[in-house]
Parts: structure tokens; sequence; C-alpha cells
């Protein structure tokens, strides 16, 4: 399975990481430099160097991603919300944004993608990690 993480920040990088233990993953960044040293702790991780609200960039990149993460700043979450949602991807988003993201979800509902907005990392993706353990323990 492949799986897209937009944003490699310190959040980005880590879940990219993770991920990469049960996906293909590709990381996407406008930080060259940032994507130059994920290929090199992360040699499995394949990166792009792309804008995560530019939708004629990103579409050849999600085109075969079975999900997509994201960890954006703020400023830049609504849009990037948008622009995946647009491209009928499922999302899971752990970026806080001003912006009412409910106002998105008659759109996700019409492109039928799911989307888990603002879920953090504590409390948020914890809880998704306790319950994985939990459930790999029976």
């Amino acid at each position: 399975m492949k799986a897209v993480q937009l944003g490699a920040g310190l959040v980005g990088q880590l879940i990219a990481a993770d991920l990469a233990k049960d996906f293909d993953v590709t990381v996407v960044d406008l930080n060259e430099k940032t994507l130059q040293e994920i290929r090199r702790k992360y040699p499995s991780i394949k990166t792009a160097v792309a804008s995560a609200t530019d939708e004629k960039a990103l579409a050849p990149i999600l085109e075969d991603a079975d999900i997509v993460t994201a960890g954006v700043p703020g400023r830049f979450g609504f849009e990037m919300m948008k622009t995946v949602i647009g491209l009928g991807k499922n999302l899971v988003d752990i970026s806080f944004m001003p912006e009412d993201f409910e106002e998105l979800n008659d759109f996700a509902k019409e492109k039928g993608v799911t989307v888990i907005p603002d879920i953090g990392v504590a409390p948020g993706m914890s809880n998704f990690l306790m319950g994985r353990g939990a459930a790999l323990l029976d």
C-alpha cells in the first residue's frame, strides 16, 4: 500500500518513518534540504518537492496513494485539506487551522472520501496507537 505524507517538519518526519514500516511512503514538502535529510535517514522513503496546496503538482504524486497524512503549518491546513479532498483522497491531518474544517464536510461526502481532521499527537494520534497496540495483544 502507498502513503503520502504532506509536510516534512518534525512531526511529519516521524509520521513518515512510522508509516514506512508498513507502507511505501512518499514525503512532500517545499524544502529540498529537509527532503534530502529524510532520504539520508530513511532510504526507503521517497520524496517530492511540491506545495501541499498545489492541486496540479499534487495530482500525479497522490494518484496511487491509498492514504494521505498531513502535518503542514496551520495557515495552510484548510487549503491543503480542500486540495486533497478535491483529488479524491482519504486524509488524516494533524494540522490545527483557524478555519472551520466542517465547511468541507459536504465536499468530502461528494468526493466519497474520509477526512480525519485536527487529530493532534496527544491526545489524538496517541489514542489510535494505543488502540492498535491493544488490538495486537489479542
